[in-house]
Formats: C-alpha cells, structure tokens, sequence
C-alpha cells in the first residue's frame, strides 16, 4: 500500500529524457522537443494495468507528501501500449 501511495508506476525526467517504469510495465520516451513530450507505456501481460506516472518538471524541489495525487493514470489492456504526450 505505501508503495502505491509514493512511488509511481513510471517517472519521467523530461530534461534529461529519462524513463523508468517501477510497475509491471514498459515504458519510454518516442519523442521529447521543446513543445511536445510523447511517451509510449506498453502492458505486456495479460492482466489489465491502471499506471500512475509521474513527470517531474521541477526537478531539484522537494515533492510534497501527496504529490501522486495529480498524477496522470493510464488504464492499459492486456498487451495495449498507448501513447500519451504532453505540451510544454
């Protein structure tokens, strides 16, 4: 439970393209330019998947306790990858 409540399922530093995924997926950066971020999340088993992701675009500021509660969530079926972007 406390896993859930403070790591994400993926955390991405957009500055220096990093990508990790902590949870049963795979995940990674298709494309980062100045105004798009695009990042593909891929579920490779076959169970459905519910993600949080984190993108840290404050890097150096300490996180709140509830920082995860605006994080983005993908819901993912078995063997769906989806690409999810954002402006900058």
């Amino acid at each position: 439970m406390l896993t859930y409540t403070e790591i994400p399922g993926v955390y991405v530093d957009p500055k220096k393209n990093i990508c990790i995924a902590f949870d049963q997926v795979e995940a990674s950066i298709v494309k980062s330019s100045g105004k798009r971020l695009e990042i593909a999340i891929r579920n490779p088993t076959k169970y459905p998947a519910r993600v949080k992701f984190y993108i840290d675009e404050k890097i150096g500021e300490p996180l709140s306790e509830t920082f995860l509660v605006k994080a983005k969530v993908v819901d993912l079926g078995p063997g769906e990858t989806k690409i999810w972007w954002k402006k900058h």
